[in-house]
């Protein structure tokens, strides 16, 4: 079995974190969450008790592509518990196909931040476990690695949809974030021109790898010069 936990904080008072939280899909970026379906919600004991049906696709790698048959799709209950109350909603999530190749549990708790009533801190933890004989092991340490990777992912994707509900002035498309791409024509030709300095330069480092000499010789040439003057 595979572990991993981390912390995150969403800038937001809790009131405004669950109600946003309820609609965090779609967002730019869980294009990989393909639908999300209410299956049953109900109140106990003062506590919002729902379960939801997540369908998800996902790149994998060409060993587990041959254990799942190509299939790239995969149906994800989750279940979540908010006590009003409490300020605390606790999140259960897991698959529910596949798990003799792979068992994915994740659990998160948002409660209000001690230090400030307009912060949301964010504890995960998730767990990948695998039954495939002999690669067990590397395939549930893919699945957090991928996990881990997600992480930051995950939660500007839900920082977008409270931006885009409370903060709507404070958005930046995805596409400029990831890449530094800009409508401007300015700002665009600055980031084409440092895209071709950085291709020129990784050509030259790899032609000089080649030819480990040529650098010697313009020196030396240069210094000739500079002597004959």
């Amino acid at each position: 079995m595979q572990f991993w936990s981390g912390e995150c904080q969403h800038a937001f008072s809790f009131e405004q974190f669950v109600t946003g939280f309820w609609q965090r899909y779609p967002n730019p970026y869980s294009e990989h969450v393909l639908t999300r379906d209410v299956i049953h919600r109900e109140v106990v004991d003062g506590r919002l008790v729902t379960k939801c049906l997540i369908t998800k696709r996902g790149k994998l790698p060409s060993y587990l592509e041959r254990l799942t048959g190509g299939r790239r799709e995969t149906l994800v209950i989750e279940e979540s518990v908010l006590d009003p109350e409490a300020r605390q909603l606790v999140t259960y999530t897991r698959n529910i196909e596949m798990q003799d190749i792979l068992a994915v549990h994740e659990r998160v708790v948002y409660t209000s931040h001690p230090e400030g009533p307009r912060r949301v801190l964010a504890r995960k933890a998730v767990f990948a476990e695998s039954q495939v004989s002999a690669f067990g092991g590397i395939i549930a340490a893919f699945s957090v690695s991928q996990y881990q990777k997600r992480f930051t992912t995950i939660t500007k994707g839900l920082d977008y949809v409270l931006n885009s509900m409370y903060h709507p002035e404070m958005l930046v498309k995805k596409s400029e974030i990831q890449i530094g791409y800009s409508k401007s024509p300015c700002k665009r030709l600055s980031y084409f021109a440092r895209l071709i300095q950085t291709i020129v330069f990784q050509l030259r480092k790899l032609f000089f790898h080649q030819h480990p000499i040529m650098p010697c010789r313009r020196k030396l040439n240069t210094g000739l010069k500079a002597k004959t003057l």
